[in-house]
């Protein structure tokens, strides 16, 4: 996932702040782009190939079911859902704030 990150960046003039941060289930970027929503569709799109291809060669047959089930009815161009629909930007007014950061890399206690 991180190289598909590094390939926007140096092939579609992505800009990051901060390292991606890669969760169980979501990813947490700040980015910009003249085409951003473009950008993450890209992403998404890569990712979502290249896990179900690793999912396929390992035969990682449980959490292919799952990621069929939770397909939406209305997609009838795929078998499986990787993502969620669509993203959920914030838009940070002064560049890396101490904010913005807490959210990426949260600190650490102790």
């Amino acid at each position: 996932m991180l190289n598909e990150v590094k390939r926007i960046v140096r092939d579609d003039g992505l800009r990051t702040s901060a390292h991606p941060t890669v969760l169980e289930n979501h990813l947490h970027l700040i980015a910009q782009s003249p085409n951003l929503p473009a950008e993450i569709a890209s992403f998404k799109s890569w990712t979502a190939k290249r896990l179900l291809e690793v999912l396929k060669e390992q035969r990682a047959e449980h959490v292919l079911k799952q990621l069929a089930f939770y397909k939406k009815t209305h997609k009838h161009d795929r078998d499986y859902q990787v993502w969620e629909e669509g993203s959920h930007p914030e838009q940070i007014q002064k560049p890396c704030d101490d904010a913005a950061k807490n959210r990426i890399h949260p600190p650490k206690s102790g």
